[in-house]
């Protein structure tokens, strides 16, 4: 470990330069310094570009706490080891300290192996990234916001902060109504809103086909070629990833769900024109569609959308009749007159018509999402309009790998969950989709084991 150590020690200097470009995971992690101070932090995490740590302390007896911005990266060694990186900047001062006193960021590092999970990470505040400075943490654990007491973010802040009161509002409702008397947040309550508001947009609907129950139905189509032999297991993960989401929200809410699948050899461009024109939804509903798998542009094109390849064999020939463009698909489900309209595709727009793979992992959480019912409510149950959106700009590709899918969808649902999580502002999809493509971006910067930039491209004319 040692040696994988100092090899990554010369990588750092050029990761602290590349510059900032799941709803919020929490983690606790400890450790102490050479003279026995104990340092104790509170990490939020929600994205690589996005994350803070509060670290509280006693500094000769008086009682510290410094927030810090985080940035990540990842990557690997020429020995086949993984690494994530987290760096620490603009450290600013909680509580009270002494004119002059300073805290140097920490910054910590995970590896590990295909073989070998991650374990602790280690820790330095060492500007210089010497060797000898870094330690394994003593602690490193993921919480569960759900039992937060007050007592316990006390330590990190001041309960006039904004995060302070988002984060006791995860805890149960009881705790709410005590402390939060002017903010309604009994779910049960809300879900009878947006029942009547459900009720009252289905009176005005002609469609007698769907939601005669008076439900919003969400109606998921999904297009994946999983059968393809280089990237067919990130497109299963993508599809796989994309059905758990949306049943998760369409529970929470208590929208119907309906999927249309399109994949392995079944995937054409028949199948899936035939898909989209079945579609019947009515005119409070939403339509998702998700795209995994090839995409390429010709030539001459001057739609600025990818073309999606519909060939789940790379030896049958390309043409008019395997492909069609993002866009088309938008214009179609757009005609079916629903509320709102969502098109996203994970694929090349460069000519080679090829999707990079990378062996780039992401260090991601395993809790649930921690999601604020009402921020969802509003993507869901009140946006009107269409969102059209691809995961490379023309002449780029677009990358993904098996462990994590597409880096574009692993993206849009970190910046999903973010937007929804109690620590944001009022959630938009343009905020969404903005940093969807900063979070891909970011992720095939600087290299990123052979990546070149993906930047996506995205059109969202949203109301609410």
């Amino acid at each position: 470990m040692k040696s994988r150590l100092s090899i990554l020690v010369l990588s750092f200097f050029m990761l602290i330069n590349a510059g900032r470009i799941f709803s919020q995971s929490f983690y606790e992690l400890k450790f102490s310094d050479n003279v026995g101070n104990v340092y104790t932090g509170f990490m939020v995490y929600m994205s690589e570009s996005e994350s803070y740590v509060r670290m509280a302390y006693y500094s000769n007896n008086e009682y510290r706490v410094v927030n810090m911005d985080y940035t990540a990266k990842t990557g690997m060694l020429d020995d086949g080891t993984h690494y994530f990186v987290m760096y620490g900047a603009n450290p600013t001062w909680v509580t009270e300290h002494t004119t002059g006193e300073s805290y140097n960021p920490d910054t910590y590092v995970w590896m590990w192996t295909d073989a070998q999970s991650y374990g602790l990470p280690y820790v330095t505040d060492d500007p210089n990234f010497s060797e000898e400075s870094f330690k394994q943490v003593d602690a490193y654990t993921e919480l569960d916001p759900h039992t937060f007491t007050k007592e316990y973010l006390n330590q990190f802040y001041a309960t006039d902060e904004p995060d302070y009161t988002a984060l006791m509002s995860m805890v149960d409702d009881s705790y709410n109504s005590y402390t939060n008397n002017d903010v309604n947040y009994n779910s049960n309550e809300y879900n009878n809103e947006n029942t009547n508001y459900n009720n009252n947009n289905n009176n005005n609907n002609n469609n007698s086909n769907n939601n005669t129950d008076g439900k919003v139905t969400l109606h998921l189509v999904i297009v994946a070629n999983t059968a393809i032999s280089d990237i067919g297991p990130s497109c299963e993960f993508d599809k796989k990833r994309v059905i758990s989401e949306m049943e998760s929200v369409s529970d929470a809410l208590g929208m119907t769900l309906k999927q249309y699948i399109v994949d392995g050899k079944d995937l054409s461009k028949e199948n899936v024109t035939n898909t989209l024109n079945g579609l019947s939804p009515a005119t409070n509903d939403v339509v998702m569609f998700f795209y995994t798998g090839h995409g390429f542009r010709w030539s001459n094109q001057t739609d600025q959308y990818s073309n999606m390849d519909f060939r789940y064999n790379p030896y049958t020939q390309i043409s008019t009749e395997t492909c069609m463009t993002v866009t088309e698909v938008s214009n179609i489900i757009a005609s079916k007159g629903a509320r709102l309209n969502i098109s996203l595709a994970d694929c090349c727009n460069s000519d080679i018509g090829v999707n990079a793979k990378s062996s780039e992992k992401f260090l991601a959480s395993r809790s649930d999402p921690n999601y604020d019912e009402k921020k969802l409510a509003t993507l869901f149950l009140k946006a009107k309009g269409t969102i059209l959106s691809c995961a490379a700009s023309p002449g780029e590709v677009s990358w993904c790998n098996e462990s994590d899918g597409g880096f574009f969808m692993f993206s849009f649902f970190q910046a999903f969950h973010e937007e929804v999580g109690y620590l944001s502002n009022e959630p938009t999809w343009d905020d969404i989709m903005s940093n969807t493509k900063k979070y891909a971006a970011y992720k095939t910067s600087d290299g990123c084991n052979g990546c070149s930039a993906q930047n996506a491209v995205k059109s969202v004319k949203v109301t609410y």
